[in-house]
């Protein structure tokens, strides 16, 4: 990250740990400040599993407390809820139930409104035959008032309650003639109806309200209280959000928006947003145009696609097809590598009921710590393939991020605690098993670190810190020659807890090489092509009634009874395939083809195999190389069981897999870095173009700076 948050200095430096805060699912993580027990307090409230906690941000080991005995759950259990601080007040909302809860106290959740004849409080909102989960999804606080909106039914309309009159809501098409009266946002009024689902509302600027919309942004400039000042204004019609939560707030009054197409800064004075406010302008337009957000408020069409970028450090290399030189205990160069892959254990589950599995779910959160954006962007259903970003506003950079804590693969519900007299501010992520936090002060380079961690699940979910610089390389048609690099690291110490044992790995300077820029960083291609070699052909003669009522099974993948002939799955494997993760390399990536299919390496056999991938009970694997490739899926591939018999039984349905051409570059490791100034680094390099990275598994580090001496030598060898 750019920023080293031990020091709060602006010098490249590595992620800190997340630890461990409390187990268990999260639907919703805010924070409120009220008078309890005559004592100005800051809090955390929760929901969890339908019932809503308060807790001490600042107290660990954590303890969570409910509101009352709530021995039924006020909210609905699964799926999201939000909620708002007004005034004494949590106000909470799921589509279904409208709560509050007395922050003063500790009183049992309370019935926001109530259904009757009539309806009172935001009941009044409802749509006409109302059902549950079609009441509002989504609630903000605008200056003095309340404003509802996401029904869905009607996803264009939006409520405002009277000011300060949070149980005062009007369900009629006009204004009041007080126009501090309640406002409805449906058809025939000043402000009315928006021309696309609401996805998300914030406010926004001096005293504005923000519309984000699935591909418009309306800006309401003012309280209704003002007629003459307040207007909506169409910010943009081309750009939508991408979530519910994919907002947060910046510094001096601005806005981050995730669109599907990459993060945008909108500032409080403007008035007409373009592509130009898209700040990722140029550097992420690849990456985001192969993420699948749906189409929030109406669903998705189809799963997660990758992308074609990659990092470049990996355990041991041999995986990415690179020929890896490793040093040994001597400080030699070895051709075997000396380390081990370590797997990291997945949970799999599908965070949002209304998501399909594999679609993203964007959360994003503004971190004054150091001052910048998380983007996180957490995969429905295979959280594993979770990819993050924090975006850096001092250096106007972005940084991948990935968690390795298995129970924090996919943060959807995220707030930062500002600092107190007694403890330093805290990130709060709330997934589908954990809530963790990323302490400023915390120097242990593990995520979802907690005391009692065995040293296997200490290695497995180590930070891995990797910076990669270049190209380095000749003009054409020479070479160049690395001969020396020089390289400052911080010196700087940082105090474990007493009793813990340290299994991190310093940072090791590595080069990797190749005939071009691109086979040197081992930028890959990401799509596979899966052909059948010998198609299966039914004749189902004429239309007379068979003599077996099974001649044809299309069910599961088992032997039918009798044995005729088994249809497998409905969808057959055959067709395109998408890198499901950008950010994977070798034996690791997974391709995404129809339906649930996937091409992937397992592990056990050590064959790359194509598995119909059953959400319930897992991977079936169908086709499997014939001979073992770690390189690459590209072979013939033969089918496990023969399943045509007695249809065909001489010909085999085996299947051609091509299209993933892995580079052939080389990584070299140099030398193991220390603290403080490294000595010159001298070795003899040869190559038309290479990369330096430096790379580290949960030890913190900072660089200072970094020279390289190289030198132009003889003419490339490569080519055709």
């Amino acid at each position: 990250m750019p920023i080293d948050v031990f020091n709060n200095r602006t010098r490249l430096s590595v992620r800190n740990g997340t630890s461990a805060w409390n187990t268990g699912a999260s639907q919703f993580i805010g924070t409120f400040r009220a008078f309890v027990s005559g004592v100005f307090v800051e809090r955390l409230i929760i929901v969890r599993a339908g019932k809503i906690y308060w807790a001490d941000p600042h107290l660990s080991p954590s303890v969570l407390n409910l509101y009352g005995t709530q021995s039924t759950a006020p909210l609905v259990t699964t799926g999201l809820v939000e909620g708002v601080q007004f005034n004494e007040y949590f106000y909470f909302v799921d589509g279904t139930n409208y709560k509050r809860v007395l922050l003063t106290g500790t009183a049992e959740p309370a019935a926001w409104g109530a259904t009757g004849t009539p309806n009172t409080g935001p009941f009044l909102t409802d749509p006409t035959g109302v059902a549950s989960g079609d009441r509002a999804k989504l609630i903000c606080r605008f200056g003095a008032r309340l404003v509802l909106a996401g029904y869905k039914q009607n996803p264009a309309i939006w409520f405002t309650c009277e000011l300060d009159e949070p149980l005062i809501w009007t369900g009629g098409d006009t204004l009041c003639a007080d126009s501090s009266a309640a406002a409805a946002g449906t058809s025939g009024v000043n402000y009315g109806t928006l021309g696309d689902p609401i996805v998300a509302i914030f406010p926004f600027a001096e005293s504005g309200l923000m519309f984000g919309c699935t591909n418009s942004l309306v800006f309401l400039t003012k309280d209704p209280v003002f007629e003459e000042a307040a207007a909506m204004i169409s910010l943009t019609r081309s750009i939508g959000i991408a979530g519910q939560r994919g907002w947060c707030h910046g510094q001096e009054k601005t806005a981050y928006i995730l669109a599907k197409d990459g993060l945008y800064l909108i500032n409080p004075s403007d008035f007409n947003v373009t592509r130009a406010n898209r700040i990722g302008a140029g550097r992420l337009d690849s990456f985001f145009a192969r993420l699948d957000f749906g189409a929030p408020a109406i669903g998705g069409s189809s799963p997660l696609s990758g992308g074609s970028l990659r990092l470049l450090s990996t355990t041991d290399g041999t995986g990415a097809g690179s020929t890896t030189e490793i040093l040994d205990g001597a400080g030699g160069i070895a051709t075997e590598p000396t380390t081990t892959s370590v797997k990291v254990p997945t949970v799999s589950a599908d965070f949002i009921g209304s998501l399909e599995s594999g679609k993203v779910f964007p959360s994003l959160c503004w971190d004054p710590d150091r001052e910048g954006v998380w983007v996180f962007l957490s995969v429905s259903g295979v959280e594993q393939s979770s990819l993050h970003f924090y975006y850096d506003t001092k250096t106007d950079s972005f940084w991948v991020q990935r968690f390795h804590d298995p129970n924090m693969y996919a943060p959807f519900s995220v707030i930062y605690v500002y600092p107190s007299r007694v403890s330093s501010g805290k990130l709060f992520m709330g997934g589908t098993a954990a809530i963790s936090i990323i302490d400023r002060a915390f120097p242990i380079g593990i995520d979802g670190y907690s005391f009692g961690m065995t040293e296997a699940e200490q290695t497995a979910q180590l930070v891995r810190s990797s910076v990669t610089m270049g190209p380095i390389i000749a003009q054409l048609p020479y070479r160049v020659m690395l001969n020396e690099v020089r390289i400052d690291l911080a010196d700087d110490a940082y105090e474990l807890p007493t009793g813990f044992v340290d299994l991190s790995k310093g940072p090791i300077l590595t080069v990797s090489t190749g005939d071009t820029a691109q086979v040197a960083i081992g930028l890959q291609t990401d799509s596979l092509f899966v052909v059948n070699l010998n198609a299966l052909v039914i004749d189902g003669g004429t239309a007379a009634v068979p003599t077996s009522p099974t001649t044809y099974n299309g069910g599961t993948a088992a032997v039918p009874s009798p044995n005729i002939i088994d249809g497998r799955y409905a969808v057959r494997p055959f067709g395109q395939y998408q890198q499901s993760n950008p950010f994977t390399v070798g034996t690791d990536r997974v391709y995404d083809g129809p339906s649930n299919w996937v091409v992937r390496w397992n592990s056990s056999s050590e064959f790359w195999v194509i598995s119909y991938n059953d959400p319930d009970l897992g991977y079936f694997d169908e086709y499997q190389q014939v001979d073992s490739d770690p390189a690459t899926p590209n072979s013939i591939m033969k089918v496990l069981v023969t399943r045509q018999n007695p249809i065909s039984p001489d010909i085999r349905d085996d299947a051609a897999v091509s299209g993933a051409s892995f580079p052939t570059n080389t990584v070299t490791e140099l030398a193991v870095l220390n603290t403080g100034r490294n000595e010159a680094i001298r070795c003899r390099v040869r190559a038309e173009a290479m990369y330096l990275t430096i790379q580290s598994d949960g030890k913190p580090w900072s660089i200072e700076r970094m020279s390289a001496v190289i030198s132009q030598v003889g003419k490339s060898r490569g080519g055709a």
